[in-house]
């Protein structure tokens, strides 16, 4: 799927993985020295039945067929997916951040809740 695109699951729960956003980290940032960084807004909208756990969401993010190292910048908001559990019709957004070889060359994966009931999305340019 391309980036800003949304996916919902049959069992109601849907994510918007948002374009990537280039950016300087703070100066207290915890990250690899890279040239490009790049953020992606994520937004999770529950209408399943139950709470669904976001602090499992696992995301992979590869450029020029090279793994990025993803960092986390409180002073920037990008703390990675909450500890927390959405309710049902209830949503949540976060931010999560990368140092990238090349910010035209983006493919994410992302796995939510860690129970294996969904299939991991694929996002890339």
């Amino acid at each position: 799927m391309a980036f800003g695109k949304s996916y919902t699951w049959r069992d109601g729960v849907r994510v918007t993985v948002g374009k990537p956003r280039t950016f300087t980290p703070s100066r207290y940032a915890v990250v690899e020295k890279s040239k490009h960084y790049v953020k992606f807004p994520i937004t999770v909208v529950n209408k399943a039945e139950k709470p669904i756990d976001i602090g499992w969401t696992h995301i992979n993010v590869q450029s020029k067929d090279k793994e990025a190292d993803q960092f986390y910048d409180s002073l920037s908001g990008l703390k990675g997916p909450p500890a927390k559990k959405v309710s049902k019709g209830r949503e949540a957004t976060f931010e999560v951040g990368f140092a990238v070889a090349d910010p035209d060359d983006l493919t994410m994966e992302l796995a939510l809740d860690g129970d294996g009931q969904r299939p991991r999305l694929r996002y890339s340019t």
